[in-house]
């Protein structure tokens, strides 16, 4: 979820407000514990997720593969990777949060 958000260029905040819009009232806090992986999601907050983020339920899930990146988001990936790959080999955790 996070990477959707990140890659579409939405803040946590802009998140939540499409989610309101869309019929969840969820806020920053609510979206920061998903993806932190500390708030477990209900059925209808999945869908309104997946709407608002242009995939489909299986997508978000990971039970469909989503399309290959291509443009800015290959090069936003092929950034990502080669920071981890950098801190492995150098010991350090890179900061890669875009927020």
């Amino acid at each position: 979820m996070r990477l959707l958000r990140t890659v579409s260029r939405r803040s946590q905040t802009d998140l939540a407000t499409n989610c309101q819009l869309s019929g969840w009232d969820a806020g920053r806090d609510i979206v920061a514990k998903i993806e932190s992986g500390n708030r477990q999601i209900t059925d209808h907050e999945l869908v309104v997720l997946a709407w608002v983020l242009g995939v489909t339920v299986a997508e978000l899930i990971g039970e469909t593969a989503l399309p290959l990146p291509s443009g800015k988001l290959a090069e936003f990936l092929s950034e990502r990777r080669t920071a981890r790959s950098v801190s492995k080999t150098v010991g350090l955790r890179p900061n890669l949060n875009t927020e």
